[in-house]
């Protein structure tokens, strides 16, 4: 753990050990979810802050125990921080566009299979 002005931050290692979740899954995850934006150092380390490791929990809650898949709790983590008031951080309109093609592909898909 390292203290940068008051608030504590933990690299990877650290982090993976505080959730149980192994470090791959938390690098695949940074990729996944756009809320999970560690920092890094200049040697390239992630430093997560407090607030990264309460997003850590609450995908890995959606993930593993309410068996979301990762486009649902994407939505779920970007319907809880607009309710709390706060902006999703990589919310843009390229994000959401992103997210609608993603959702369009699934319907696509399924549609497909329900006509074979």
């Amino acid at each position: 753990m390292k203290a940068t002005r008051q608030e504590m931050t933990y690299r990877i290692g650290e982090v993976s050990r505080l959730t149980g979740v192994p470090a791959y899954v938390l690098r695949f995850w940074q990729r996944e979810f756009p809320t999970l934006a560690p920092g890094k150092t200049g040697g390239g380390q992630r430093l997560f802050t407090e607030r990264d490791v309460a997003m850590v929990e609450n995908i890995k809650e959606l993930l593993y125990e309410r068996h979301y898949t990762h486009e649902g709790a994407r939505t779920a983590l970007a319907a809880t921080a607009a309710a709390a008031g706060g902006e999703e951080p990589g919310g843009s309109a390229a994000v959401a566009r992103d997210r609608l093609r993603r959702i369009r592909e699934e319907l696509s898909a399924i549609l497909r299979q329900l006509g074979s």
